[in-house]
């Protein structure tokens, strides 16, 4: 079988949604660095808050996506959660996720 692609990494990883923002991890940008060597697969997850209530639940759905589009049973995979650190309040994000999907986040 041949090589997973990054495409294909990136349309599995669009069925993991992130529960507050109902959107899925590829539409919100949190998904960063694909690297594709040996057999590996590896990316990084950007959460939005060092806090995330839903890192442990967004990885293991992450995982579980992109291992059910690699054939190899060693595949090994290695995904690092990061938090944005862009310099971006709250409320700034907030704004411009409103002006980017048309939805207002009311929690964090």
């Amino acid at each position: 079988m041949a090589a997973v692609t990054e495409e294909q990494i990136l349309n599995a990883l669009r069925s993991v949604q992130d529960p507050d923002l109902h959107r899925d991890i590829v539409t919100l940008g949190f998904v960063k660095d694909i690297k594709i060597c040996d057999g590996s697969v590896a990316f990084k997850v950007e959460l939005t808050t060092p806090a995330c209530p839903v890192k442990d639940l967004l990885k293991a759905q992450a995982e579980r996506a992109v291992a059910e589009i690699t054939a190899n049973p060693d595949q090994k995979m290695s995904i690092s959660e990061l938090v944005k650190r862009n310099g971006l309040s709250l409320s700034r994000f907030k704004f411009l996720f409103k002006q980017q999907f048309g939805m207002t986040v009311h929690h964090f």
